[in-house]
């Protein structure tokens, strides 16, 4: 991976690791501070914290956060990694809407939604995101 950063940071390529199966944010946290350099980041994907972790969005944030340059953002029940719009399933989208909005800025945001639920997804995060705290 040394040479692959190396060779991205020349470019002015920024390389985010993302969360799969992952349960704990601590196997990732581990990975990106043993790479050379400070240059991997963090891609933070909400359904796969879902289906695959117990532990909340703020614990994968208290760990994770400084890195976090990119969100994945759809939704699912819990179980499987379904690709549904934020709000439709038990991700606590309110919960990293608050996270968010301590932020100086944000991270880049991909709805892995179809175009519909994207639309409908997006709506509903922005929506959160300018609630007050």
């Amino acid at each position: 991976m040394g040479p692959v950063l190396g060779k991205a940071r020349g470019l002015g390529v920024r390389i985010a690791l993302e969360n799969v199966w992952e349960e704990r944010p601590e196997t990732l946290a581990h990975l990106i501070e043993v790479l050379p350099g400070r240059d991997a980041m963090v891609c933070l994907d909400t359904g796969h914290i879902n289906a695959f972790s117990r532990l909340p969005a703020a614990r994968w944030w208290e760990l994770l956060g400084e890195r976090v340059i990119a969100l994945h953002l759809h939704d699912n029940d819990g179980l499987s990694d379904d690709h549904l719009p934020p709000g439709d399933g038990t991700f606590d989208f309110p919960s990293l809407a608050g996270i968010l909005r301590r932020r100086a800025s944000l991270p880049l945001m991909t709805f892995e939604t179809d175009l519909a639920g994207a639309i409908e997804g997006r709506a509903h995060f922005e929506s959160l995101l300018a609630e007050r705290a």
